[in-house]
């Protein structure tokens, strides 16, 4: 009767104990949901995927499918940057982020320092570029001739190849030297952009035929 005793209690202990114990196989999902990289896609969205599923992201205004369904657009903050996100949608899914970097449209030492920072930043995670070029011209900030309108002109881009995905980062900045309350030119005239892409899903799977073309026998 006794080991009959001793055999019910330890029963009873092993059960509570198994009910007690967390579920933890939705918490491991959802790490690994985080460690995905950009072999799977950009930042846990998936290379492929349709606006059926509309991308989100911690901090970042809610996504704004475009009226022809080909992009998604939000707004936040990626690191210490403002920024716009547009996810791109072709016949074969998502394949490309492009990320639009707040910048002063009116400085341009400040857009090449921006650029450097990130440029850096991206190589800590990647390595350093495949590809890097870093070109600029024009007169510096300092130039104030007001009747001898100048420009100041800066093209910095830098090109990693993460398999499957390559990343550019680009700078085209176009900057009037010196500034004026009324620009000669309108608009923006400076941008940043960050681009990851996947090659695999650019084209479209219903490409149109290419027209054949005769041959110069045939024309002439």
């Amino acid at each position: 009767m006794r080991q009959l005793l001793v055999l019910i209690i330890s029963i009873s202990i092993s059960v509570a104990q198994e009910e007690a114990a967390p579920d933890t196989s939705t918490e491991i999902t959802s790490e690994a949901y985080q460690d995905l990289g950009l072999d799977f896609g950009y930042k846990g969205y998936q290379w492929g995927q349709t606006t059926g599923n509309i991308p989100q992201l911690d901090n970042f205004t809610d996504g704004v499918l475009s009226d022809d369904a080909l992009s998604v657009s939000m707004s936040g903050l990626l690191g210490r940057d403002m920024v716009d996100i547009m996810y791109a949608f072709s016949d074969s899914g998502f394949w490309k982020v492009e990320i639009s970097f707040k910048i002063n449209g009116n400085d341009i030492d400040a857009q090449m320092e921006k650029y450097l920072r990130i440029e850096k930043d991206i190589s800590q995670v990647y390595g350093n570029p495949a590809y890097s070029d870093h070109s600029n011209d024009g007169p510096s900030s300092s130039y104030k001739n007001h009747l001898n309108i100048k420009y100041s002109r800066a093209f910095y881009s830098s090109m990693w190849n993460v398999t499957p995905v390559k990343l550019y980062l680009v700078l085209h900045g176009l900057v009037q030297q010196p500034e004026t309350e009324n620009s000669i030119l309108e608009g923006n005239t400076s941008f940043m952009r960050l681009v990851y892409y996947n090659p695999d899903y650019m084209k479209s799977t219903n490409s149109e035929k290419e027209e054949e073309i005769p041959s110069i026998f045939e024309i002439y």
